[in-house]
């Protein structure tokens, strides 16, 4: 289970900008009034996606649609 939150974690890292490694590129090019807002959202952006990839998992998990569905089928017989 360890395993597989772990490699959920870094796949939800990898799916932004953040973690291929081109953000600070992306970032710098930004023009604001407020750089320290701009380096918080820049923050923010792969938790959003940690937390999205996760809620996706578990409702994965809940309804059982990590199944396949085959045998889903010829249990519900």
């Amino acid at each position: 289970f360890l395993h597989a939150v772990r490699v959920g974690f870094e796949r939800g890292v990898f799916a932004t900008d953040a973690g291929v490694g081109i953000a600070p590129i992306l970032q710098s090019s930004a023009r604001t009034k407020s750089p320290v807002i701009e380096g918080i959202v820049a923050m923010v952006a792969p938790l959003v996606v940690m937390v999205v990839c996760t809620l996706t998992g578990l409702v994965l998990i809940v309804t059982n649609a990590w199944i396949d569905s085959h045998q889903l089928s010829t249990n519900m017989c």
